[in-house]
Formats: structure tokens, C-alpha cells, sequence
């Protein structure tokens, strides 16, 4: 599902039509080094601890409000029409950072020293 319009995004269109063409399997170390996924595991059991630690670790220390922009520009940028058209949006979104209470909360725990503690999630 989606694989035609996911791969070649990922793995850029060469790689991509050699796997769709052929149907080979691919394993998860090819997959992993050519970027299709970001993380290894070795046993099943592992993944979903890895994955809590990951959203602790990297996501919950950072700005609700900037996640949910990034999140949204990685996906209009997919499509966007050109660099013109994604860098206004970048501008648009900088704005936006701008002017969030994140912004503020971020800046007073870099001069404090401390962990910053955004709104809620």
C-alpha cells in the first residue's frame, strides 16, 4: 500500500524500481543502511521499549508547538511546487515559532540552565 508513491521518496527512484520490479525481499540491515528505516532491533521485544525511550528522550523534550509544525511542513513539502513555495512556508512557520509561548519557555531554560517545560501536550 502506497509502496510506488513511499519508495522512491525514500530510497530515490533507481533503488526504488529495482525492488518493485523485481519483488525481492528486502532485509532489515539493507533497509536500514539504505535509510528505509532508522532504527534496528534485535529481538521483537525490544521494539517497543526502543520506541518509549525515543519518545521520551528526543520528542517530550521538545516544543509541542514546533513538532507540530515541522510535522506539518514535512508533509506540504512532499508536494510543494518548489523551493519558492517551501521556503515561504519555512517563513510562514518561523513566524509562527515566533511569536509561541514555546519560544520564550525555550530561551528562559537555555539561560537557566534547566530542562524546559512547555505547555501542555
Amino acid at each position: 500500500m502506497g509502496s510506488s508513491y513511499f519508495l522512491p521518496r525514500i530510497l530515490g527512484f533507481h533503488k526504488s524500481a529495482e525492488l518493485l520490479y523485481t519483488g525481492r525481499e528486502l532485509w532489515a540491515d539493507e533497509a536500514f543502511q539504505q535509510g528505509y528505516v532508522n532504527i534496528l532491533v534485535e529481538e521483537h521485544d525490544e521494539v517497543l521499549p526502543r520506541a518509549v525511550d525515543f519518545t521520551v528522550e528526543q520528542l517530550l523534550t521538545k516544543s509541542p508547538f514546533g513538532l507540530k509544525l515541522t510535522k506539518e511542513i514535512l508533509n506540504f513539502n512532499m508536494d510543494a511546487g518548489g523551493v519558492e513555495q517551501a521556503i515561504r512556508f519555512e517563513d510562514r512557520n518561523q513566524a509562527l515559532s515566533g511569536l509561541s509561548t514555546d519560544l520564550a519557555e525555550g530561551f528562559a531554560s537555555f539561560h537557566e540552565k534547566r530542562k524546559p517545560r512547555y505547555g501542555r501536550r
